[in-house]
């Protein structure tokens, strides 16, 4: 009997470190078992690659190295704790996420909101561009490789093809459905593609099968490969972005301007400075920018036409759990003149946009976050709050205008709060 058998059967593993708890996922490339450190009693998801497929043990070896690198320097990493072999398998012990990946919270029956979407992305930019700044590329983004700990942080995981090489020539590495097209190498003219690029184009594909739970292009034909899926040849080859809307019926235009900021490609009809070019346009901080800027107005039609029905109701309603308070330092308000000027510049640009709710994060408080704020001035503006019957949000009813706090006074600007010295 192995160590590692014996291990399943209830005897401790690496010199009575490590009992076993229970299965995670078991598949070609070996077993991800739950197990605890009997001294500490934390929790560790234990990765255990065949030693037996040289291919395998090259990729376990490989992804111990990366994360070698990428050390603890993220939050948004699974980190690796230790590593070490039995006769048949290369272990890893990695941080326990204990809510899952993305993928199963996509199949899941909770719905996946606007809101949740604008926290999975941020942090998954957190980690990537983390180890772009170190010069690894992941090269397998996909909702299985999304997992969320007990607090619902994300953590990149499995990085097993990743690259230091930021212009690769191996073709065809990781998950065609979230392939970026240059990664195919069907281009003749094209003897390597950029991993940052086709990382962001993965991200991209990622967030759109979160938002609608199917991913835009699947393999099909005889190669089984999406290169033979009508929309993608429309989308890649033609360069028919618009496909995406008879691909997602529901998807607004909201999302659409979000998700094409990392999905440019070239077509076949452009020459290669031109195909080069449209690829490196991808941006990954835009996406994020206007994600910001539009989550709040819903992903989809019909998330739009419910967050607009509120907006028309009497008063503005707005969700606490949705705002990320505790992290917001917000900058001081402006001159009431250039304000008003502001806000109807703002207006003029926007006509057809509407806020769901007032915004505590594009309001002009003082320089004190909404955390900073004493009991005594959260009992006076939250008393002025009933609760909804509606959704079982919060209602903005009658917050007075000038009543005092110690921090300033409250003034209210179109539905938005803020306080002044």
């Amino acid at each position: 009997m192995t160590h590692y058998t014996s291990y399943e059967q209830g005897k401790l593993l690496l010199n009575g470190k490590y009992k076993y708890v229970s299965p995670i996922q078991e598949g070609s490339f070996g077993k991800v078992t739950l197990a605890v450190d009997v001294e500490t009693n934390t929790k560790y998801a234990m990765k255990a690659m065949y030693k037996s497929n040289p291919g395998i043990c090259n990729v376990a070896r490989h992804e111990i190295k990366m994360l070698s690198k990428l050390g603890n320097g993220n939050a948004n990493i699974c980190q690796l704790v230790e590593w070490f072999e039995t006769d048949d398998f290369v272990i890893l012990m990695l941080e326990y996420c204990a809510n899952g990946d993305l993928y199963d919270l996509i199949h899941s029956t909770a719905q996946v909101s606007a809101v949740d979407i604008w926290h999975i992305a941020r942090e998954m930019q957190s980690g990537l561009e983390y180890a772009h700044s170190l010069g690894i590329y992941h090269r397998d983004i996909k909702p299985e490789n999304v997992l969320f700990t007990e607090y619902g942080q994300v953590k990149l995981c499995d990085w097993g093809l990743s690259t230091t090489r930021r212009y690769s020539r191996d073709f065809k590495v990781g998950s065609e459905k979230y392939m970026a097209p240059e990664c195919f190498g069907t281009r003749p003219d094209v003897s390597e593609y950029d991993c940052k690029y086709s990382d962001y184009w993965s991200f991209g594909v990622t967030l759109l099968t979160a938002i609608f739970g199917t991913s835009p292009f699947k393999p099909m034909g005889d190669a089984n490969t999406v290169e033979a899926d009508s929309n993608y040849k429309h989308f890649v080859n033609h360069q028919r972005t618009d496909v995406l809307f008879d691909i997602y019926p529901t998807m607004n235009q909201h999302c659409f301007e979000v998700v094409m900021a990392t999905l440019k490609v070239g077509g076949v009809d452009d020459d290669l400075p031109s195909y080069k070019s449209k690829i490196e346009s991808r941006s990954l901080s835009k996406l994020i920018a206007t994600l910001q800027n539009n989550w709040k107005f819903g992903l989809t039609i019909d998330e739009e036409d419910e967050l607009e029905e509120l907006n028309h109701d009497d008063h503005a309603v707005f969700d606490m759990d949705d705002l990320d308070i505790e992290q917001q330092t917000l900058p001081s308000p402006p001159e009431s003149d250039s304000l008003d000027v502001e806000r109807r510049s703002r207006k003029q640009e926007e006509p057809n946009k509407h806020s769901p709710f007032p915004s505590l994060v594009e309001s002009y408080p003082s320089s004190k976050s909404w955390c900073d704020f004493d009991e005594d001035d959260f009992e006076k503006i939250f008393d002025k709050l009933s609760v909804s019957k509606r959704n079982a949000k919060l209602r903005l009813n009658t917050i007075d205008e000038g009543m005092a706090t110690k921090h300033g006074q409250i003034h209210i600007v179109e539905n938005e709060i803020y306080t002044s010295v």
